[in-house]
C-alpha cells in the first residue's frame, strides 16, 4: 500500500537494474503474503503490459515445539510407572533444516524431573537423539504425538514437524545396570 520513488537514472534500450526493499511484518502475521509491485517511468513505454509482476512468500511463525521425557524404566514396559524418576541433566539434541532449507541445530539439558523441550522451530524436517546417560542401559525410544517420526536406539529420526505443532511425549527410557556377581562380589566387599 506504500509509494517507492526510486531514480535509476539513465538506462540503454535493453538495460536492467536491481532495487530491493526489506520490509518487516508486523507481529502475529502467518498466512501466505504476496507482494504486489508495479512500476512506472516519465518516458515512452513501448510495452506497458510488462509493468507489473507478484511475489508470494510462505510465513512460517516458528511457533512449532518437541517434547519429552528420559526417565528410569525399571520394568521395561515404556510407561512412566510410579517410583520411576526422571533423569536431569540427560543432553538432548536437535539438528535438521526447517522449510526453507535452513540447518538448525540445538542442545539442552534436561530438566529436574528429566523433561525436555525445544521451541520456537520451524515448520520442517528434524532428529532429535539423547546422549546415553552413563551407568545405564538404553531402554525403550517411545513416539509421541503431535509429529510424524522414526524411533531407533536413543534417536527419533525423521521428525516431520509442521507450522505451529506441539510435538509432545517422545520420551527415552533407560534401564538399571545389570547386577553381575562379580560386581556384587566386589561391592559387597566379600571374594
Amino acid at each position: 500500500g506504500s509509494t517507492v520513488t526510486f531514480d535509476a537514472g539513465l538506462l540503454e534500450s535493453g538495460a536492467s537494474f536491481q532495487m530491493t526493499i526489506n520490509a518487516t511484518l508486523n507481529s502475529g502475521v502467518t498466512a501466505t503474503q504476496t507482494n504486489f509491485v508495479t512500476v512506472s517511468s516519465q518516458t515512452d513505454d513501448s510495452n506497458p503490459n510488462n509493468n507489473s509482476a507478484s511475489a508470494t512468500t510462505t510465513i512460517d511463525p516458528s511457533n512449532a515445539s518437541f517434547a519429552g521425557l528420559v526417565f528410569i524404566d525399571s520394568n521395561n514396559n515404556g510407561q512412566r510407572d510410579t517410583g520411576e524418576p526422571g533423569l536431569p541433566g540427560v543432553l538432548i539434541t536437535l539438528s535438521g533444516s526447517d522449510f526453507l532449507g535452513n540447518s538448525v541445530n540445538d542442545s539442552l539439558f534436561t530438566d529436574l524431573d528429566g523433561r525436555y523441550q525445544f521451541q520456537g522451530l520451524a515448520e520442517g524436517i528434524y532428529q532429535v537423539s539423547e546422549t546415553q546417560p552413563t551407568f545405564l542401559r538404553d531402554g525403550l525410544t517411545l513416539l509421541g504425538t503431535g509429529a510424524t517420526a522414526q524411533a531407533a536406539d536413543n534417536v527419533f529420526l525423521q521428525i516431520g514437524l509442521n507450522a505451529g505443532a506441539t510435538a509432545t511425549e517422545f520420551n527415552f527410557s533407560e534401564l538399571p545396570q545389570r547386577l553381575s556377581k562379580r560386581s556384587f562380589l566386589a561391592s559387597s566387599g566379600s571374594e
